[in-house]
């Protein structure tokens, strides 16, 4: 009878024991759960930043200073090209490949001389400007590059500058054909990934 009650009572801290480290593996299981659960929130979180954030963020950073700028300097270069200086225009001009800002190569300002030639600027407007992003901006003119014709039309063309800001000055890029704009009749969805920085090469 006794030993029967001891294999019993054995038995029973046999159970309790299993019992403990089942709940205790458990237990240990739902912590990492929820620890991995956490981290994976924070990654994703900082993953998930938006163009619209950026655009969102870098907009709100601005100042009717950098407005002001942006056309000064746009204006300066017009000019330039206006009084058939096209030398002093090119050399206010960047461009900016795989986001690195830099000065026009001699590729770049042969093209745009004969750009120049084919079409001089005989006179020009603003047509608008928009931020977006540090490396992705809308400065727009409207080119007149010939006299009325006998209609009384004008030929004109549009030119697209991009500034750039880049630790607190802005360089003033030519518009890529490759770059977004939000004159595009598809402009870069508000929910794709933002855009990394930009950076000068110096």
């Amino acid at each position: 009878m006794k030993g029967a009650l001891a294999i019993t009572t054995h038995l029973l801290l046999l159970i309790l024991i299993v019992s403990q480290m089942r709940i205790d593996k458990i237990v240990f299981v739902f912590w990492v759960s929820c620890l991995l659960f956490s981290c994976g929130r924070k990654e994703t979180k900082e993953r998930m930043k938006t163009y619209a954030d950026a655009e969102k963020e870098f907009v709100e950073s601005l100042t009717r200073t950098d407005s002001i700028t942006v056309v000064e300097m746009s204006q300066r270069c017009m000019d330039s090209l206006k009084a058939r200086n096209v030398e002093a225009a090119l050399e206010m001009l960047y461009v900016m490949k795989g986001g690195v800002v830099m000065k026009l190569t001699g590729e770049d300002a042969e093209e745009l001389r004969r750009h120049f030639s084919t079409f001089p600027v005989m006179d020009y407007r603003l047509e608008h400007f928009t931020f977006s992003t540090q490396g992705c901006n809308d400065l727009k003119y409207k080119i007149e590059f010939a006299k009325k014709d006998i209609n009384g039309n004008v030929p004109a063309m549009a030119f697209m500058f991009n500034p750039v800001k880049i630790d607190g000055n802005w360089y003033l890029c030519i518009k890529g054909q490759n770059q977004f704009s939000k004159d595009m009749l598809h402009p870069r969805a508000v929910n794709s990934p933002a855009p990394g920085e930009v950076k000068l090469l110096r």
